[in-house]
């Protein structure tokens, strides 16, 4: 009678190891980079609150100092940036240590030598 083998062999288990890494190797930058456009994007959106901090200085007949504009932020928001970016007001503008400097405010502008947007 013959046995029947149990389990796998060595070639296969090598090469669906080697699958998983190379699955891994390939997906693991990608989901890095998902996250921390994630987290700009996230801080971004949470640093507009001019209009909110305008209306609560108008509101209480406050003129801005520093100091108001942190206890503002403490009492109504917390954290605002996801990567614990120091969040300033400067010059009407809320914005953070850490992503203000990658923004670009222009309009967004198609590629270079590719066919322009429609």
């Amino acid at each position: 009678m013959h046995k029947k083998k149990i389990g796998f062999s060595l070639i296969e288990l090598i090469l669906v190891i080697t699958l998983i890494v190379v699955l891994a190797g390939v997906t693991i930058p990608k989901v890095t980079g998902f996250i921390s456009i994630a987290n700009e994007r996230a801080c971004l959106l949470n640093s507009n609150l001019n209009r909110t901090y305008h209306a609560f200085l108008f509101l209480n007949d406050y003129d801005h100092i520093n100091s108001l504009f942190y206890h503002f932020l403490v009492d109504n928001y917390g954290n605002i940036c996801p990567n614990s970016g120091e969040i300033i007001y400067l010059e009407g503008d809320v914005i953070c240590s850490i992503h203000s400097e990658n923004v670009i405010r222009d309009e967004i502008k198609p590629p270079e030598h590719e066919v322009p947007w429609l």
